[in-house]
């Protein structure tokens, strides 16, 4: 398994971008069926729960981290590539 860390993965260049601040929501924290462990802060707007800031672990990709308004860091894109297809983002406004 790899460790390092890929070139920081961006909005609008590495995964959709929206003028609205990009979340992961909050359904996703804890263990998920694509293997994923999800960990972060949950935050409220007063209507809903989200992940601003997280990290993630799965056994065979690593980690991947970050916020999805500004950056994400992978330990590879295939790691990066793999969790947005389960938990991409959506907007917030």
């Amino acid at each position: 398994m790899n460790y390092g860390i890929t070139t920081p993965k961006e909005p609008g260049k590495d995964y959709p971008y929206s003028f609205n601040v990009l979340i992961l929501p909050a359904r996703y924290l804890g263990e998920n069926s694509s293997g994923w462990v999800v960990y972060g802060y949950l935050e409220n707007d007063g209507e809903e729960d989200m992940l601003l800031n997280f990290c993630a672990f799965h056994s065979e990709y690593g980690a991947v981290f970050g916020d999805y308004s500004y950056k994400i860091y992978a330990s590879s894109d295939e790691a990066f590539n793999h969790f947005y297809h389960h938990h991409g983002t959506e907007d917030w406004c």
